[in-house]
């Protein structure tokens, strides 16, 4: 009988089982949680500021009117100084006040309130407050006596900012430590003062912040994305040995 030749078949190689790098992709969809709200933060910002005039986030042009010689703000207090002085250097806000008088020449400053309280008093003058938007409103309060000012306010030396003349004026300030005052008079001093105004103020840190907040979450987005598409693709994996089951040796 003749011995018919044994065959050998191989076994076919077990498929590797899919795996993943899970410290990888976890790290990367928290970097995306984290990227994507500072994204929207930058570009909220940036959308912001570019819907404004120069920057400045202003209120309603409104008309004001006294009998009396002047429109004075409340007392606005900005802090004091520290051991340094970084605060006035750091220019962290700047305030806009325009007033237009239909009848007279117009003055705007701004001073120290004790200053502008001991030039102001004797005569008299009119303090806002209470300040709502929707609709507007504001109380105005009566202050110091009955008597008469010093001179006009464009010759007194105390103002830290001022402007003065005919149509609109406007006031800019760059924002100091202190507590100041803010005033809307006739140029000459006279009582019965009518203005419209209109305040604004312009946070200077807010554009560094929105390119901060954009850049940073643009870095952590690539980052995710990246950390993701590795922590998904599997480890390369090794070739096994092609086995031969009862494979006579030679």
């Amino acid at each position: 009988m003749t011995e018919m030749p044994q065959r050998y078949t191989p076994v076919p190689p077990v498929a590797p089982v899919r795996r993943t790098r899970p410290v990888p992709l976890i790290i990367g969809v928290l970097l995306l949680l984290v990227a994507v709200p500072l994204l929207l933060a930058g570009a909220g910002l940036g959308w912001v500021l570019a819907q404004r005039d120069d920057g400045f986030f202003s209120t309603p042009s409104e008309r004001y009117s006294t009998p009396t010689v002047a429109i004075a703000s409340e007392h606005l207090a900005f802090g004091e100084l520290g051991p340094t002085d970084w605060w006035p250097d750091g220019n962290l806000a700047t305030i806009r006040l325009s007033a237009q008088s239909p009848d007279s020449d117009v003055f705007v400053g701004i001073a120290p309130s004790s200053d502008v309280e001991r030039y102001l008093g004797p005569a008299g003058y009119d303090q806002v407050s209470d300040i709502t938007a929707e609709p507007f409103r504001a109380a105005l309060t009566r202050r110091g006596g009955d008597g008469v000012l010093d001179g006009p306010p464009t010759e007194q030396t105390f103002w830290t900012a001022q402007a003065s003349g005919s149509g609109t004026q406007t006031l800019t300030w760059d924002l100091q430590p202190g507590t100041y005052t803010m005033v809307v008079m006739n140029a000459d001093g006279t009582p019965g003062v009518t203005a419209d105004l209109t305040a604004g103020a312009r946070v200077d840190l807010v554009v560094p912040l929105a390119w901060t907040l954009g850049v940073a979450g643009a870095l952590l987005l690539v980052g995710g994305v990246l950390l993701i598409i590795y922590g998904t693709r599997p480890p390369r994996p090794s070739t096994p040995a092609t086995t031969y089951p009862n494979m006579p040796a030679r």
